[in-house]
């Protein structure tokens, strides 16, 4: 019997197998359309509109846990000992990079046994387990400062392509200033805000609106008018 058995092949499924292997857990690997061995807990890493299918394969009553950040454990069938495990961070695929999760804030939640699991296995990958039973939000707020922010980013490397860099250096370029900025704003909140709407410095920011055109234009300025309501 393997400790943990991971239903799901996917970006997340390879990154967290390889994981565990660095935590010394015994763990398989078990893609669509296999049979899912015996295992101490399963871990299903599909899409969440996959799960009711994935959690067909699992024996009735074993531990299982989900991956979705979004959903209660209850989008499980009561015929298994549902939980989940969410970590906030980003996994884009062992073959692209395998992010360091010490100290990473995980959601938990679910049957007692489940949730006993998740923060027991949480632990043991150097995860901070949070009890979260708000779904919803957690996932919300965690794709905004991952994929919003990574989409606001390139956004702004192509602003800059557009000035006459290369597509590296623009996003290079970026880098010193991005990270900085979202130190300071995790490590001061409000305080560490700073640029033209900040100011009220409608000048500027009219004058980026207008090198900025369709949705890049139309982010800026709604960004723009959030700054300036959250620093009046």
């Amino acid at each position: 019997m393997v400790e943990v058995a991971i239903l799901g092949a996917g970006r997340f499924g390879r990154s967290m197998h390889v994981l565990l292997a660095r935590a010394d857990i015994d763990a398989a690997l078990v893609r669509r359309g296999e049979a899912v061995p015996p295992a101490r807990v399963v871990w299903l890493a599909v899409r969440d509109g996959d799960l009711r299918e994935a959690s067909a394969a699992v024996p009735d009553g074993a531990l299982t846990l989900h991956a979705s950040g979004a959903l209660a454990p209850s989008v499980l069938p009561p015929r298994l000992r549902a939980g989940v495990l969410h970590p906030m961070m980003t996994f884009p695929g062992p073959e692209v990079a395998i992010p360091d999760v010490q100290g990473v804030p995980a959601r938990v939640d679910g049957h007692p046994d489940a949730l006993q699991a998740a923060i027991a296995l949480a632990s043991r990958l150097g995860l901070r387990p949070l009890h979260v039973t708000d779904g919803a939000r957690w996932h919300a707020a965690a794709c905004m400062v991952s994929g919003h922010l990574a989409e606001l980013t390139l956004r702004a490397a192509t602003v800059l392509e557009q000035a006459g860099l290369d597509p590296r250096d623009a996003r290079e370029c970026l880098g010193p200033l991005a990270r900085t900025s979202l130190a300071n704003v995790l490590a001061h909140g409000d305080a560490a805000l700073t640029g033209p709407a900040t100011r009220g410095d409608r000048t500027t920011t009219e004058a980026h609106l207008d090198v900025l055109a369709g949705e890049s234009r139309d982010v800026y300025a709604a960004l723009s008018r959030a700054i300036l309501a959250r620093t009046r």
